[in-house]
């Protein structure tokens, strides 16, 4: 992304862990989120696939898609180009979810390598493209029903049984957080109606975003 940074020892430690694990079909690390004006703002992943440098396999790493998700970012990962080929490469018609969707097919296959260190920046500014693409309700639906058709075609037992709906809710989740945390304790009624929209949430979801 045009908007983010890598720091000086992405590509040195990243291709040294693809060395040290050559059946890795990528590697992975962590970012500090920036404002504008380059303030830190936080740390993701939040919840990380391991707390040490290594190497998940693909059994593994699909009990690991089943308990959580969210654990690659694209400005911070090295791909092994053969197995990107493999799969067909980047599909672009997913959108804001081209580089997420194939980390995941990639995942269930091959593993992944994973450094719990930070090795770049994710600017948020609040027009980000990829943060852009899951607040309003309709493009958030199309993301959602792409990604679907890209899980159910994969061939069965690769991904966690469910999976499919653990993406859409996490996905959700996600863009109602986004809306939140852009809108604060100043959303108006029709900007609370949008969120509970992105959420499609129940009751008490909606007693409890309304509180928040």
């Amino acid at each position: 992304a045009a908007d983010d940074l890598v720091l000086p020892d992405f590509l040195a430690e990243t291709a040294a862990m693809m060395e040290r694990f050559p059946d890795a079909p990528f590697c992975s690390a962590c970012v500090a989120m920036i404002d504008a004006e380059g303030g830190t703002l936080g740390t993701r992943p939040v919840l990380r696939p391991m707390r040490a440098s290594g190497y998940a396999r693909a059994a593994e790493a699909s009990a690991m898609l089943g308990r959580g998700d969210n654990f690659f970012l694209g400005h911070v990962t090295l791909y092994r180009r053969s197995r990107v080929v493999e799969l067909g490469g980047f599909d672009a018609s997913l959108g804001a979810a081209t580089d997420a969707m194939l980390q995941r097919r990639l995942a269930v296959r091959w593993g992944f390598a994973f450094i719990p260190k930070v090795l770049g920046c994710w600017r948020m500014h609040g027009t980000n493209y990829s943060v852009g693409s899951v607040c309003a309700p309709d493009s958030l639906d199309q993301l959602i029903e792409a990604c679907q058709r890209v899980i159910s075609a994969e061939p069965p037992g690769l991904f966690p049984q469910g999976y499919g709906e653990l993406f859409e809710r996490r996905m959700r989740f996600f863009a109602a957080r986004q809306a939140l945390v852009q809108h604060g304790s100043g959303a108006s009624a029709d900007e609370l109606a949008t969120i509970l929209r992105l959420a499609r949430a129940t009751p008490l979801d909606r007693l409890a975003l309304q509180m928040f």
